[in-house]
């Protein structure tokens, strides 16, 4: 009878453990009518993340997660699927700055050229769909149907101020021979990541110039650095390149720009001509965010005959013109949380 009852205990001791483990799984169950109609469009599939106690604002799109060092979270994000079954692709992805100053979260791969290495969250290592320990699956979603899938957050175990960002991706795949007649659609949700309410001013730093001929094109792109785990929104970016007589011959001009937290992001200056002459060229760069802080650079380089020519920014940090006073902090507690949206939020792309 002893025996009997030590094994029954150890039988629901393991039907527990399995029902959490189950937990964690990535789940599929029929949809309903009201969710049916969120597919009615060319798309086919409607995304939409589930928030739990972390989530900061349940008025938000997205996640902005309040964490704690070491903390594990699952959060959840739903497919639903329409009429026709499909294969997804769900992936957690970095948030980068490409070169038009917008939020890229489509690159699951990124190179040294992209993200600066201070960087406290890697969402490709930090986060994990279901049971399977990657941060790249693939499912199968039959017809008329929501899949679930758990988004495991092993939170780092060194504290960070500021944010970081990253992005859940989802992407409708489509066979190798249809992507050339048939649009390829990707939703992404973005996932912010704060700890505490400390403040965090943001800076750029000038990394390096680099002048090279790309698709026919002769082209000097300047890689700027933001060293912090801030959000640098609404930013305005001016620029021109003057040869040694000082004559113009290439300018920039972005309107309104996000630039994501430690981010490595390559501004172009674009030629009209054919062949660039060796010599020195003069850089003027000015870039303001929504907060009316400055930054400017002013550099001399030179172009010498051959394919690439390649300048060391030294780090040159921009000379801040307003900032001691009226940069607000770009993060106080919950305050500025709806500002996020112009950069952030759930995105729908047709590749």
């Amino acid at each position: 009878m002893r025996k009997l009852m030590l094994t029954a205990i150890t039988l629901l001791t393991l039907l527990g453990m399995h029902t959490i483990g189950h937990a964690q799984d990535i789940s599929m169950r029929p949809a309903t009518n009201s969710e049916l109609v969120t597919t009615k469009s060319n798309v086919g599939f409607s995304v939409k993340p589930k928030f739990e106690k972390h989530q900061a604002d349940d008025k938000l799109a997205y996640w902005w997660l309040r964490v704690k060092p070491a903390e594990q979270i699952i959060a959840h994000v739903e497919i639903i699927n329409g009429a026709k079954e499909h294969i997804y692709r769900i992936a957690a992805n970095q948030a980068v700055c490409n070169r038009n100053l917008t939020v890229d979260y489509s690159k699951h791969v990124l190179t040294t050229d992209e993200i600066n290495a201070a960087s406290p969250v890697d969402f490709t290592k930090t986060v994990a769909f279901g049971t399977t320990h990657k941060s790249q699956v693939d499912i199968l979603v039959r017809r008329n149907t929501v899949a679930d899938i758990p988004i495991v957050v092993d939170v780092p175990r060194d504290e960070f101020n500021g944010i970081t960002v990253g992005g859940i991706s989802v992407t409708q795949k489509v066979d190798a021979q249809q992507q050339t007649v048939k649009n390829v659609f990707n939703y992404t949700v973005a996932m912010v990541l704060q700890e505490n309410n400390v403040k965090v001013k943001p800076d750029l730093k000038l990394a390096k110039i680099i002048t090279k001929a790309e698709n026919g094109d002769n082209l000097t792109k300047v890689q700027l650095i933001n060293p912090t785990n801030a959000l640098i929104k609404n930013v305005q970016a001016t620029g021109t390149i003057q040869d040694n007589k000082g004559k113009t011959i290439s300018e920039l001009k972005l309107a309104s720009g996000t630039i994501t937290p430690q981010a490595k992001f390559a501004l172009e200056f674009n030629y009209q001509t054919a062949k660039l002459p060796a010599g020195r060229y003069h850089l003027v760069l000015k870039l303001e965010d929504a907060d009316k802080q400055i930054w400017e650079f002013n550099k001399i380089f030179t172009i010498q005959d051959k394919k690439i020519t390649e300048v060391n920014g030294d780090g040159q940090a921009g000379t801040v013109k307003r900032s001691a006073h009226l940069a607000l902090p770009l993060i106080i507690g919950l305050l500025v949380v709806g500002a996020l949206l112009t950069g952030l939020g759930i995105r729908l792309k047709r590749k």
